[in-house]
């Protein structure tokens, strides 16, 4: 009995030895995660500029880009959990505003709201409202400066937003959420507290129990999830604030996780959130202008962010073609967003903020920027059989602007956006698309596409003299298409079909080809009213190729860091010669330059992202002025990067000067200050 007792002992002291250390531990990891965090300084005041939406912090159009639910999940996040998921080692509120500010969010001080852009959608499947994102998240901007003693924030609707929604650096959003899910689990005190609030009069043993096991799901999944990113060294270059892989991601997160664990494919080239206003104008949309239907762009973007869509059934075989294409996608509010922007305008340079403009420097400027600038940037005004052609539902008061585009190997910046759309192929076999059903669905686009070039040409031919170039072009494009015939058209646009390796603007482009029509039929829209659902009856024709384009410059001023990257971070330095630009550079404040106009870099402070250009998918080449320029001609070499004369100091500036007043429609005299 005596052995039996001591050896009772043991274990006990054994497993209170093995409790304490596990305590030990879950302390000393939690605590060493909270104070990774970095902070922000407070806000005193903002400045909402009038941008279309109005100056109000609750303007209706303002309200509706900003809270909008597109119909994703965040992480399969319930919204309620965000109000009340505490600290992970404290009782703080995780979603406080001072804490989503220090994520880079802009934090919304409202008892029921969080940040712009995080808003919720009701599912009826858990009868919860669900975390959701909306365009806003990603695309509202702020420039912080000193104003009068108070630190101002200067509102920008449609801007790149300054957030890191995908580190796995402590401190940082994601990782931060995830350990505040994981202390909620395992802390029985955390757990209480979190419950009672999430369940309220509900709050009962059953509820409980169900609430717990919810929990682990998440934390589980969001576990797993980045375990295969870290294995698969999915995501090499550190995104870091403002940048998003947004093409790798949502590849990614539709053909491998949604479909087949082996279409994984390395994303190494984070983008810029890219500014919103005037979007509705061009004629191509994407930084690689690939895209020309916002529909499809918007279906796309939604299915990337974590809008549900089930391909295959729970034993790994494709789901029923009737069930195939029904997504959590809220297609009526993605309307309501891109019908919203169409009356955003750029932002104009707000003077008693950030100071008066130098008029006689930006009149020197304007001469620059037109004999240089204006090539590329334009805009260009296409012309009204080109309207007719691009997007026909758009009225005579509707612009319709031709966006320039430029090789890689020309405008010399990172290549690597470009070529990973190009490269990365992904196997849709699982998926059950056969390659006859894709080619008929296409066909649907191709189609009318078909009449429109025929009608194009019939109609240049009639507007253009015999001996010009124009009528030279339509002839023989009018010949080739009435003698080729529109099957063989369209066989020749669709190409060969090898559903084992499909390109990523291919492989959305064939799934969304079955989402949109299966939305419209559910929602019984006309073919009048699908045509305008999908933007000026503009047609999903996307292109591909190595090129980016050349963005007009309305409101540049408030839209840094540079370059489709961001590795630029200020006008001054993208004037300058790539050897004058910094090599390495801090972000993560808002704090904005209006001198040589762009953030202000800090020197590496706690929490912040360290942008080194070195890395591939971060060189800050390309979109040089220095000496060696030589003007272009037929049959020249690529320019590599070099477009244009090195300009002196004096000529930068002039040149920011005149950026802070542009405006692209020579017609705007909406701002303060006009030069032509």
């Amino acid at each position: 009995m005596k052995r039996i007792t001591q050896w009772a002992l043991r274990i006990l002291y054994g497993a209170g030895a093995l409790v304490l250390l596990a305590l030990v531990a879950y302390c000393a990891v939690f605590m060493y995660i909270e104070r990774q965090g970095a902070s922000a300084p407070a806000i005193d005041q903002t400045r909402y500029l009038d941008q279309g939406w109005g100056t109000a912090p609750n303007a209706p159009d303002r309200e509706a880009y900003s809270f909008t639910p597109q119909g994703v999940a965040l992480r399969n996040i319930p919204y309620d959990w965000l109000l009340h998921l505490e600290r992970p080692w404290s009782t703080d509120r995780f979603a406080a505003a001072k804490y989503m500010r220090a994520y880079g969010f802009i934090a919304v001080p409202d008892n029921d709201r969080i940040a712009v852009g995080l808003t919720w959608h009701w599912d009826a499947a858990t009868g919860q409202r669900m975390t959701d994102m909306t365009c806003a998240l990603c695309h509202t901007g702020e420039l912080d400066i000193m104003h009068n003693g108070a630190r101002t924030a200067g509102r920008i609707d449609g801007g790149p937003a300054m957030h890191d929604l995908t580190s796995t650096r402590l401190g940082r959003f994601p990782t931060d959420l995830l350990a505040s899910l994981t202390a909620t689990y395992f802390d029985p005190f955390k757990f209480r507290r979190f419950s009672a609030a999430v369940l309220g009069s509900g709050n009962n043993s059953v509820a409980r129990g169900q609430l717990h096991h919810q929990l682990w799901q998440v934390v589980t999944a969001l576990f797993s999830q980045a375990g295969i990113d870290q294995s698969k060294h999915l995501y090499p270059v550190e995104e870091g604030f403002g940048r998003t892989d947004a093409l790798g991601r949502i590849a990614n997160t539709v053909f491998a996780t949604h479909l087949d664990p082996r279409n994984y494919h390395v994303a190494n080239a984070p983008v810029s959130y890219p500014p919103l206003w005037d979007i509705w104008k061009f004629d191509w949309v994407q930084y690689t202008s690939s895209v020309r239907q916002p529909m499809a762009r918007n279906i796309g973007e939604s299915l990337g962010t974590g809008a549900t869509i089930d391909l295959l059934d729970a034993y790994g075989r494709p789901v029923p073609a009737s069930e195939r294409y029904l997504v959590s996608t809220i297609v009526p509010n993605l309307r309501v967003i891109e019908t919203t922007l169409r009356k955003l305008r750029p932002p104009c340079w707000p003077e008693d903020l950030f100071g008066p403009i130098d008029v006689p420097l930006a009149q020197e400027g304007a001469v620059i920027f037109h004999a240089v600038c204006e090539t590329c940037h334009g805009p260009h005004l296409a012309s009204p059989l080109q309207k007719a052609f691009d997007a026909p539902g758009k009225s005579a008061a509707d612009p319709d602007w031709i966006m320039h585009t430029l090789a890689a190997d020309d405008i010399g910046t990172d290549p690597q956006a470009a070529l990973t759309c190009m490269r990365h192929r992904f196997d849709l076999t699982r998926s059950g698309l056969t390659a006859d059903a894709i080619r008929a669905q296409l066909a649907q686009t191709w189609s009318p596409n078909y009449d429109r070039q025929l009608a194009f040409d019939a109609a240049t031919l009639r507007a253009s003299l015999p001996a010009s170039p124009e009528y030279r072009r339509a002839q023989a494009d009018q010949a080739k298409l009435q003698t080729e015939g529109r099957e063989a058209y369209i066989a020749q646009k669709i190409g060969t079909l090898d559903l084992t390796s499909v390109s990523t603007a291919a492989g959305l482009t064939d799934l969304i080809a079955f989402i949109r029509p299966r939305v419209y039929a559910d929602l019984g829209l006309t073919p009048a009213q699908q045509a305008e659902w999908n933007g000026f009856d503009q047609l999903d024709t996307p292109q591909e190729g190595i090129h980016y384009k050349a963005r007009p410059l309305a409101g540049v001023w408030a839209t840094a860091p540079y370059l489709h990257n961001g590795s630029v971070p200020n006008l001054y330095e993208l004037l300058s010669p790539v050897y004058e630009r910094d090599k390495v550079f801090y972000l993560g404040d808002r704090d904005f330059d209006p001198v040589r106009v762009g953030l202000v870099t800090n020197s590496g402070g706690k929490g912040s992202f360290r942008y080194d250009t070195s890395i591939p998918g971060n060189f800050n080449t390309g979109h040089e002025f220095r000496a060696g320029y030589r003007p272009w001609t037929p049959g020249s070499p690529p320019a590599h990067g070099v477009i244009g004369p090195e300009f002196t100091p004096h000529q930068r500036m002039a040149i920011i000067e005149y950026l802070k007043v542009h405006r692209d429609d020579p017609n705007d005299h909406s701002c303060s200050v006009y030069v032509p």
